[in-house]
């Protein structure tokens, strides 16, 4: 028997690769007191038997006697035992050897300490052991650690003796019984070890558990490395057997092993540091030359981050087809001039660089647009432009798949000693982490500049913890500009992929800019490249796609990565069977076009993406026409799915929505299909009952009493675990509301809704969104609209005076105008909430039975406020303005006070003849506001009034102070000058001056300039433009201040 060890192994060790395995026998000799020890299973055993059996069992096996043990006596005291017996054990000098390597990962069935403690007493150590010891985030945290181990102890820790939901393994045999909590780790295992080497040590590889595992990795398989397996004997059959199934014996014991290793790899080539050099960096001329960055922060300039520079030196050869397309997204094609200035790109330098270089306070500044829309395009373009500034500042990028690590970017800023610039192409990738480095960076009070990309419609998801910020701007990229669309045009054909521009007539170019007016970015670039719509050219390349193995490979990552996640390479070949390296046969063959790949730290594995998500969504929901494989298919990925991961989970959760499903399947049992599939998995209990419940509530054939059960499941299972979703509270209250609508009588109506009030009024204010008042809100108006409905005769027949009966509904009233006004008031912008108020006005003017009613109210008590602006409101939206004014009147003279009441008598004002009623808007508007106070729409309606008729500093003073708060769509121009009943009102002026995506104009109608940008001309106007030139348009405000829309050369 050889005791060399073989060049394979050797090299994975060195380079880090290498899996180390450790059973019982890794811990023999282990020190205490400074002697060496061996706790056998039989010590185990007898020390059971001795303490809670009175002796007796000795003789049978441990796992027997410690069934027998926690039946006498508890768990916790079984495993408080164990831990006793092995909580002194600590490291021998043998086992301090370890931390000199760098491990792929440890895994162990111990449940000592012995390794932890080897870490932590080995100065030398090159990584820090994380010991994982459950399913859930322990182990990304492990693993998305800079130079950490994960340490999975798939037995259990002494450290949880008192956690009974992940006891002590005592017995391999036992493990099937007390799996649950660490069928991940055991998964995750598996997966790594179709990857890497393992290296088993101190175990007996006959161990039922461990022949179970071998089993899942396909022991025999020629794809996987050959493992080594550690023993001091082996006989000549043990040998053949072990080598036919590419098992290397290896004659030895632990700690010799050890020594050999030791020996033959030097210690220059196990750190992670040689792999690179700290003066080669190229941040090093920004550092002064005293100052060195730490190991850590080298590796991650090196690994994670990438240093912005005006150019680049080499010419790398860039394919523009792969840029179009959405394969490229490197900076190479930036570089190569690829992509079209857009104006937007001044506008950001302009305010997130130059205006900020002085500063010595934190920036915060995000780039939102629609998917698609070429958010990161420019934010690489805005970053190559602002490191060729004239003071070259530090410009960094966080690369795809790097981890969000505060205390390097701040150790890096305190290197170069000016402001730091970091670009985040997308917070939702890192959405655990960024709140945390944007928290970090402000509390430590830095010149930290951050410009990240965001969706405008995840924004609201995912950025609430950090948007009310008052240092927080941000810049929305609109569609293409007529001068963009041409520039694009021109480099298409350039590239040669849309041919010869001369070759098309004027008509022809006419229909590819419409097509970049009319669609999306992605999907126009798509169709105007390859000449066909784009659900075409999404069927037509996958059915391209040959062999048909490659086909169903690209099917699975569309599948996963539809939903925002890149797909882990042990996931994909996992769910399709293949080998890694058959994988990145397919990936480098038959998909190269379609599919690309990054290594990502957070997981520390390849990932495989589509060209962009919207793509993968649409060969998903084209690929596959028959509802029964599409069904399959989601069975297929959930399965197989590792909720530890983050991706994984993201992904789980999207695929198992129920509403999602309810759009997806018209068959409601191949929903249920796949809800079973789910169920299998370690997926949180109450998570797939209350989506079951909302698949009820949203499909066709959905049943109310189903979706009531599941709703009483999830409750159950939550608060097994402890927490309360307020999510499910939300859908139990939908629930009622829909069983209301249902009802055939009053009393079950108003049964229904009483609860669902009851549920969601607690949430009311208490959330970053307004689901709980919109829906609130809305059975109010259900209640409003039932009364109208039914109650004919209530309102109009009983003289002047309103009936006791109508005293309910008149409160139902006045608590749902408290609602929307207090909601719209801190966010005046909230969408749900305005259509609300919109359909609540709309229903009140579309029964005569509500306004007589609410006037006779109002008649005898003029005071209330509320009645009078509901009143008041409704009769404006019919032919009732001016008795809506005489209303509105009365009230504000009653309640001078009342900021919502001169709020909406001076918006009536406007609407009647804002010129001739002019110095009363001012007045009013200045009454329905307190300076520092949140009524931002009144503020806004009195800057307006200001500027256009009143005192213009003052006006231009109202902006300012709004420009310093955070409003949703702040840039939306709203509120035009209007003339009474006839439209906007035109003005005609001259363009000021003109910037690359950006204009003023002026008019003699005007005191101020309006600003404009290439979204509010007409056509191609833009193009036309300069300074000087005549134009006529119409007048809006912003929340930033007055806007030129609808624009046209006069």
């Amino acid at each position: 028997m050889t005791i060399d060890l073989p060049a394979p192994i050797k090299s994975a060790i060195e380079k880090g690769n290498a899996i180390l395995f450790l059973g019982a026998g890794a811990s023999y000799d282990a020190l205490v007191s400074g002697q060496p020890t061996r706790i056998y299973a039989d010590t185990v055993r007898d020390e059971l038997a001795n303490k809670f059996l009175g002796g007796a069992h000795r003789r049978r096996p441990l796992m027997t006697v410690a069934d027998y043990a926690r039946s006498e006596a508890s768990l916790q005291k079984v495993q408080l035992c164990v831990r006793e017996l092995f909580v002194d054990l600590g490291p021998a000098d043998f086992h301090l050897t370890i931390p000199k390597f760098r491990w792929k990962a440890i895994v162990s069935t111990n449940y000592d300490l012995v390794i932890e403690r080897a870490y932590v007493q080995c100065p030398e150590r090159l990584q820090d052991l994380v010991p994982v010891t459950r399913d859930g985030e322990e182990l990304e945290k492990a693993l998305s650690g800079q130079n950490t181990v994960p340490y999975l102890k798939i037995h259990g820790c002494i450290n949880n003796y008192s956690d009974p939901t992940v006891p002590l393994v005592l017995d391999s045999n036992e493990y099937a019984k007390f799996r649950k909590g660490r069928e991940n780790l055991v998964r995750t295992f598996t997966e790594w070890a179709t990857q890497s080497p393992v290296i088993f040590c101190g175990y007996s590889l006959g161990d039922e558990n461990i022949k179970e595992i071998l089993f899942d990795i396909g022991d025999a398989s020629q794809y996987r490395d050959q493992y080594l397996y550690v023993d001091t004997a082996f006989d000549e059959i043990q040998t053949r057997y072990w080598l036919q199934r590419r098992i290397v014996p290896h004659q030895n014991t632990f700690a010799n092993f050890l020594a050999l290793i030791d020996h033959e790899i030097p210690t220059a080539n196990r750190q992670l540091a040689s792999l690179f050099s700290r003066g080669s960096l190229s941040i090093s001329k920004w550092i002064p030359s005293h100052a060195k960055p730490s190991d850590a922060l080298a590796q991650y300039l090196h690994e994670e981050l990438l240093h912005v520079l005006p150019t680049v030196s080499g010419g790398r050869s860039t394919d523009a087809k792969a840029f179009y397309s959405g394969l490229d997204v490197s900076f190479d094609p930036i570089y190569a001039g690829f992509d079209v200035r857009r104006s937007l790109t001044d506008t950001i330098l302009e305010r997130a660089v130059l205006d900020t270089i002085p500063s010595t306070k934190p920036k915060l500044f995000l780039i939102k647009g629609y998917a698609g829309a070429g958010k990161s395009v420019v934010a690489k373009r805005v970053a190559i432009e602002a490191s060729d500034f004239l003071d070259s500042p530090m410009v960094v990028w966080v690369q795809e798949g790097a981890v969000l690590r505060p205390e390097l970017f701040m150790e890096l800023q305190h290197l170069v000693q000016s402001r730091l610039f970091i670009f985040v192409d997308d917070i939702v990738e890192h959405a655990d982490t960024f709140s945390r480095m944007v928290d970090a960076v402000f509390n430590a009070n830095i010149p930290v500049t951050i410009i990240a990309c965001v969706r405008t419609n995840e924004l609201h998801i995912y950025g609430h913890a950090f948007l009310a910020r008052k240092n927080v701007r941000d810049f929305e990229l609109q569609d293409l500009e007529g001068a963009e669309i041409l520039q694009l045009l021109e480099k298409l054909s350039e590239a040669r992929i849309l041919g010869p521009l001369g070759q098309y007539n004027i008509a022809d170019r006419e229909i590819f800019v419409q097509k970049f007016y009319d669609q999306q970015l992605l999907v126009a670039l798509h169709e105007i490249t390859y000449g066909d719509t784009f659900e075409n050219i999404v069927v037509n390349e996958f059915e391209k796609i040959l062999p048909r193995d490659a086909q169903q490979l690209y099917l699975d990552i569309c599948t996963l990565h539809q939903c925002g996640v890149g797909v882990r390479a042990g996931l994909v070949s996992r769910i399709c069977g293949y080998p890694i390296s058959e994988l990145d046969n397919m990936l480098s063959g038959p998909l190269s076009r379609v599919i690309r790949s990054v290594h990502d730290r957070r997981y520390r594995d390849i990932v495989f993406c589509s060209r962009h998500p919207e793509i993968a969504r649409m060969v998903f929901a084209l690929a596959i026409d028959d509802p029964e494989i599409r069904a399959h298919q989601l069975v297929r990925m959930l399965s197989k799915m590792d909720l530890d991961y983050s991706s994984d989970k993201k992904a789980f959760f999207e695929l198992v929505r129920g509403k999602k499903l309810a759009e997806l399947f018209d068959r409601k049992e191949l929903a249920l299909d796949v809800f079973a599939a789910a169920e299998k998995t370690s997926a949180p209990q109450g998570f797939l009952a209350h989506q079951r419940a909302v698949l009820e509530l949203n499909h066709p054939t959905g049943n109310l009493d189903v979706a009531l059960e599941c709703l009483r499941e999830a409750e159950v299972a939550n608060k097994a675990l402890g927490s309360r979703d307020v999510s499910l509270q939300h859908t139990k209250a939908n629930l009622l509301r829909k069983r209301a609508q249902n009802s055939k009588t009053s009393l079950e109506r108003e049964r229904y809704r009483a609860e669902a009030r009851g549920i969601l009024k607690p949430q009311i204010g208490s959330r970053d969104d307004s689901y709980p008042e919109h829906l609130y809100g809305m059975i109010l108006l259900d209640e409003i609209k039932d009364y109208f409905s039914n109650h004919c005769q209530v309102a109009g027949e009983n003289g002047d005076a309103p009936s006791v009966l109508d005293e309910p509904i008149v409160r139902v009233i006045n608590e749902l105008t408290r609602l929307i006004e207090e909601n719209l008031r801190k966010n005046p912008a909230d969408g749900p909430m305005t259509l609300l108020r919109s359909d609540f006005l709309r229903r009140i003017g579309q029964h005569p039975r509500a306004i007589i009613l609410l006037e006779k109210f109002h008649k005898i008590n003029p005071a209330n406020t509320s009645i009078s602006r509901v009143l008041a409101e409704a009769l404006s939206t019919s032919d009732g303005l001016d008795r809506g004014i005489e209303i509105l009147k009365s009230a504000v003279l009653l309640s001078p006070s009342d900021m919502g009441a001169n709020l909406a008598f001076a918006k009536l004002l406007m609407k009647q003849d804002e010129q001739a009623n002019s110095p009363s808007i001012i007045s009013y508007l200045r009454r329905s506001f307190s300076d520092g106070d949140t009524h931002y729409e009144a503020r806004l309606l009195y800057g307006r009034a200001c500027l256009l008729y009143g005192d213009l500093n003052q006006g231009k003073s109202e902006f300012e102070a709004l420009r310093n708060v955070y409003i949703n769509n702040r840039d939306r121009p709203i509120y035009p000058v209007e003339l009474p009943n006839n439209g906007p009102k035109s003005y005609e002026g001259t363009v000021v001056n003109k910037e690359a995506g950006y204009c003023f104009v002026c008019s003699p109608e005007l005191r101020f300039n309006a600003f404009s940008n290439p979204s509010y001309f007409s056509n191609s106007v833009w193009n036309l433009i300069d300074r000087g030139f005549p134009v006529r348009f119409s007048l809006a405000f912003s929340y930033r201040g007055p806007v030129a829309i609808d624009l046209e050369l006069r």
